[in-house]
């Protein structure tokens, strides 16, 4: 193939002298394409040696080509340039590779070709709102609101130019038709899907269960659309066999997780909101779904799993309708991971964002870009390791300890390393609420000279100094006699 066929003239000189000031080692080139067939920019974001080069995914996006020159000379792709074209390809990502010289190329794969914007007509969708429109033959005495029409007017707009809008409505503003419909139009005209954050689980299922019906019927458009909660909100059937197992070990008769077991039998969701009651905080919180404790594909429940199952539906939806603190969820991971809009997190990837009840952001943000310390996490996930009811010794250590046999003394000391660490953080809780006292918060500053302040620096060592000695003690050599 003619390399000029596929990249402007002046980018491949520019990739040549790249090439050369690397002193012919090899470099990986970001092409941007326009709509997926010939590159007209390029960047260098690595470079390598003679053989290798690292492949730097988070400076790509979707109708990119990477190019990766082979100084040998030899265009044939390796196992590894195989593997990295598969894993960009799923992106939409294309992969070619070129000498030294920049006058031959191979395909390995092709970019996809990005489809050009399209904008919804807000002269179109504000007919739909006006006397005489669709919205009027569907309520007795309809009256038009002007400030939905500029809500409407205005979401539109920030669409179709990728605009930041900030937006006060009040009261009988119909807020939720001014952005779901243009919402709707844009997921019709263009592949993208877009993510609606509420404040509360409440409001999710009034826009998916009210609104979203009356904007379809309004907009003549129907996307598919799901709301999409944390983990928290499903039940785990790995936890609740584990429940019941220790129930019946005390001989304990729980109304609750008998209830809970009819209605796993049938259940679709695993969804709290599906039940014909709300459980007791403490019941829930030992049988449903939480990520540190799930144990993925090694789970025996792993194909009947609801938290997989909502995450498959939310994966074919075109509109997620999601909560600020599980949305904050999402991004941090993405920051953390270096993720970008086009992969997976805890949400599916999205382009586009509405939030509602957005002065209630702040605390979701907060939770999630910050550290926290919590007394009652940490006793949780200690109590699984040890801890005692009713007299009786009971727990993972004791798990383990009757099923293996570990022969390491280091072993034998954990019961009394989590004692300690309970105490430490009890302490440092206790200490914490002192120095908040009747206002409930501090701002920690000059703290060489407050006495109270060291002191909680110092509870904090303490108890950092005791989970490290319980993190030291490592692997244990087990037996199954």
């Amino acid at each position: 193939m003619n390399i000029k066929d596929r990249i402007v003239q002046k980018e491949i000189f520019s990739i040549k002298r790249e090439i050369e000031s690397a002193d012919n080692n090899e470099i990986l080139i970001i092409g941007h394409t326009e709509r997926g067939k010939k590159v007209f920019a390029t960047e260098v974001v690595a470079h390598g040696n003679k053989i290798s080069v690292p492949a730097l995914k988070q400076y790509m996006q979707k109708g990119d080509v990477v190019l990766h020159n082979h100084p040998s000379g030899n265009l044939s792709p390796s196992n590894a340039d195989i593997n990295i074209a598969a894993m960009l390809g799923s992106y939409g990502i294309g992969f070619y590779i070129i000498n030294n010289e920049v006058d031959k190329l191979y395909i390995v794969s092709e970019p996809v070709e990005v489809k050009k914007v399209e904008s919804v007509d807000s002269f179109k969708l504000l007919k739909l709102l006006k006397p005489g429109g669709i919205i009027s033959s569907l309520f007795n005495h309809y009256e038009e609101r002007e400030s939905q029409a500029v809500m409407l007017e205005t979401v539109i707009e920030s669409f179709n130019k990728s605009k930041i809008s900030v937006i006060e409505a009040g009261t009988g503003t119909g807020k939720s038709l001014a952005y779901l419909i243009p919402v709707f139009k844009w997921t019709e005209k263009n592949y993208e899907r877009v993510v609606i954050s509420t404040a509360t689980i409440n409001l999710q299922q009034q826009i998916v269960e009210n609104d979203a019906i009356l904007a379809a019927k309004i907009c003549g458009v129907n996307p598919k659309i799901s709301i999409v909660k944390g983990r928290s909100n499903y039940v785990c059937h790995k936890r609740y066999y584990e429940r019941l197992e220790e129930n019946a070990l005390f001989n304990e008769n729980d109304e609750e997780l008998k209830i809970i077991g009819e209605w796993l039998e049938t259940t679709k969701t695993g969804d709290r909101s599906d039940l014909s009651f709300y459980p007791k905080d403490d019941l829930w919180g030992n049988i449903c779904s939480e990520a540190e404790l799930c144990t993925g594909i090694r789970c025996p429940w792993h194909e009947k799993c609801f938290v997989l199952k909502a995450r498959k539906r939310a994966s074919a939806s075109k509109v997620l309708v999601v909560n600020h603190h599980l949305l904050f969820s999402d991004l941090s991971m993405r920051r953390n991971g270096n993720l970008g809009s086009d992969e997976p997190a805890v949400l599916p990837p999205f382009m586009r964002i509405i939030f509602d009840e957005a002065h209630n952001i702040e605390k979701s943000a907060s939770s999630y870009f910050s550290e926290s310390f919590s007394f009652t996490t940490i006793s949780k996930y200690l109590k699984r390791i040890v801890r005692v009811v009713r007299g009786k010794n009971i727990g993972l250590y004791y798990y383990v300890k009757k099923s293996y046999k570990p022969a390491d003394k280091a072993f034998t000391k954990i019961p009394g390393i989590v004692k300690k660490i309970l105490a430490s953080a009890e302490n440092l809780d206790i200490g914490i609420l002192s120095l908040l006292g009747k206002s409930g918060s501090s701002l920690f500053n000059d703290l060489i000279n407050d006495k109270s302040r060291a002191k909680v620096y110092e509870l904090i060592k303490v108890l950092n100094e005791k989970l490290l000695k319980f993190s030291a003690l490592g692997n244990f050599s087990v037996s199954n006699g």
